[in-house]
């Protein structure tokens, strides 16, 4: 626990606590103070548990930033984004206005939730180790989870067709289960695979299932209780997408495959284009087809002519971190993000997409500043993060300054934030009439600031 108090002629005017005890969630809460008059301290928890904070610390909760671990993918559905991250669980953004996204609610799932499926008001949710996760979302302000079934393995991707959900386990192939009670989900078919199977897309009553050693496989499923392998087509396959007579191949360091699977019983190699990372995930919407290219972003091809795809644009300088996963909805596109947060994406011109928006939690918090609205933390792998907090039960992040190696030290006074990092720059931030961070002064201070800095009338110290 790191507990710093700051006092000026003698009136205690802020308590800024930190607990840094490795918990996926991070808590904006409130502390009364009892030697002197009554006011509210913002403060920041990253803590094991909610309920340890409340009775060790005598504190109530108010209001929730989230702690995001790398995100794994994002499904959105009438302005609606769920996104699942690798530890926190189950995050729904309202992203009506997609430049700024608003967190909703959060559903933990202690585990990597990889993908998801919605069909009505459920979100079922292929949560590796847990198994097939079902979440009723009817109440967006309130979901919940109401039921679980557990497969072989690792449940790591889900397609939910009517009453059935087609759930793909790493080490136990296809799994059929039977969702018309939710409450009761039951195992009704299963196809085994060789390797590991990773994703899964169903058009009509065929499944193409995504495979490492097997590379794509085309099921029938017109009997849910016995899917029947038709064809094949190797090699290793990450991600798959179908639309129309071909499928879209996600083949990591091999690149994109595009594939007739006009006779599924026959796929056929189409095309095949490289891209300088490793393909993850693929998302096709119209005559677009939008890579996720790991570490250097995203890409976006021209597939109009399956047999001859061109790169139309490449978006990297903001999305550079390990994408991993893309969603295409209307005219915005989500890209899930490994190294943490959801991009929001412009698609309208495909050839010139541009960012709108990244929603992202605080990843590694070291340190926290409270000046009227606003709340600033000092953050190891985000730099300095700014949150509004003039409503403290909706607290939403501003902006961000990550101009730093690691953001290690951080103090306040006289509207200003001093952020140090650990190799001794110096930063003087201050909050724009817009809300947003604008620097006043940067400098070298020529040593290693691995401890918080403290600012008074005399200066500065590390």
């Amino acid at each position: 626990m790191n507990i710093w108090a700051k006092s000026q002629g003698g009136q205690q005017r802020f308590l800024n606590l930190l607990v840094a005890l490795n918990l996926g969630r991070s808590y904006l809460i409130k502390y009364k103070v009892q030697e002197i008059q009554m006011k509210l301290l913002l403060i920041l928890l990253t803590l094991i548990t909610a309920a340890h904070a409340d009775d060790s610390l005598n504190v109530s909760r108010i209001g929730r930033v989230s702690n995001w671990s790398a995100v794994t993918s994002v499904l959105i559905e009438d302005s609606i984004a769920y996104t699942l991250t690798r530890s926190t669980g189950l995050h729904i953004l309202n992203i009506a206005n997609p430049r700024d996204p608003k967190e909703i609610s959060v559903v933990p799932i202690s585990v990597l939730a990889n993908r998801c499926s919605k069909s009505d008001s459920l979100i079922y949710v292929a949560a590796m180790s847990h198994g097939l996760v079902c979440i009723n979302v009817a109440n967006i302000l309130s979901p919940t989870i109401i039921s679980t079934y557990a497969t072989p393995s690792n449940a790591i991707d889900v397609a939910v067709v009517g009453s059935y959900a087609y759930v793909v386990d790493v080490l136990g192939g296809l799994r059929v289960i039977d969702i018309s009670n939710p409450y009761l989900p039951n195992e009704i078919g299963s196809l085994d695979t060789p390797g590991e199977a990773h994703a899964i897309d169903i058009v009509d009553t065929l499944a193409y299932l995504a495979i490492a050693s097997g590379g794509l496989w085309t099921v029938n499923i017109s009997d849910p209780a016995n899917p029947v392998h038709l064809g094949s087509l190797p090699p290793y396959c990450q991600d798959v997408v179908v639309q129309g007579n071909y499928a879209y191949l996600a083949l990591m360091v091999s690149g994109l495959w595009i594939v007739d699977i006009s006779n599924p019983f026959a796929p056929q190699l189409t095309s095949t284009f490289n891209t300088p990372g490793y393909v993850e995930a693929v998302d096709v919407s119209g005559n677009y087809l939008y890579v996720a290219d790991g570490y250097t972003g995203v890409r976006v091809l021209d597939v109009s002519d399956p047999a001859n795809p061109i790169s139309v644009s490449a978006l990297g300088s903001g999305i550079e971190s390990h994408s991993i996963d893309v969603f295409a909805y209307g005219e915005v596109l989500a890209v899930a993000d490994n190294a943490g947060g959801t991009w929001f994406v412009d698609i309208e011109t495909p050839q010139s997409p541009t960012t709108l928006s990244r929603f992202m939690g605080i990843v590694n918090g070291k340190t926290l500043e409270v000046v009227d609205d606003f709340a600033v933390i000092a953050d190891n792998s985000l730099g300095a993060i700014l949150i509004d907090v003039s409503d403290p039960t909706t607290p939403s992040i501003r902006d961000f300054d990550d101009y730093y190696g690691y953001a290690t030290g951080l103090a306040s006074e006289d509207g200003s934030f001093f952020v140090t990092d650990d190799g001794g720059l110096l930063s003087i931030l201050q909050v724009s009439d817009s809300g947003n961070f604008q620097t006043v002064h940067r400098e070298d201070l020529g040593s290693e600031c691995f401890f918080q800095c403290t600012v008074n009338s005399y200066g500065i110290g590390c």
